[in-house]
């Protein structure tokens, strides 16, 4: 079971991130799971023991805590094997991301061809 969690306060922006793992995955729905989150709850900590591989797309503005904030929770409570994509309109965020020890399999700017980045990346965290 894969679990696509999709952290991100926009639902259009959402939406379009499902139809690009809907695509991917087709009609499986055994196989995997999309779990949207639009802001930071203590609930999320439910989300991070889900049992299964685990791929992130974190938005770095979402309310409650940042997607680079998260992804750092992420990797501080021990999970290092979870896929992490960060999807943002701060460009500038970049090289701190890459060098914050995250272990992101990918940054991707919202203005730059960002489904069709999305959608490479998500195949490459799924195979």
């Amino acid at each position: 079971m894969v679990n696509f969690i999709i952290y991100e306060d926009d639902k259009n922006t959402r939406d379009s991130y499902i139809s690009i793992i809907l695509k991917i995955m087709g009609n499986r729905p055994e196989q995997y799971s999309i779990i949207e989150v639009d802001r930071y709850t203590p609930k999320f900590d439910s989300i991070l023991k889900k049992v299964g591989r685990k791929i992130f797309i974190l938005d770095v503005e979402v309310p409650g805590k940042s997607g680079m904030d998260l992804a750092r929770e992420i990797r501080d409570k021990g999970d290092w094997t979870s896929q992490i994509i960060i999807v943002t309109n701060h460009d500038s965020l970049q090289q701190k991301a890459f060098t914050s020890k995250l272990l992101m399999l990918d940054f991707i700017s919202k203005f730059n061809n960002t489904q069709e980045e999305l959608r490479k990346s998500l195949i490459t965290s799924y195979m």
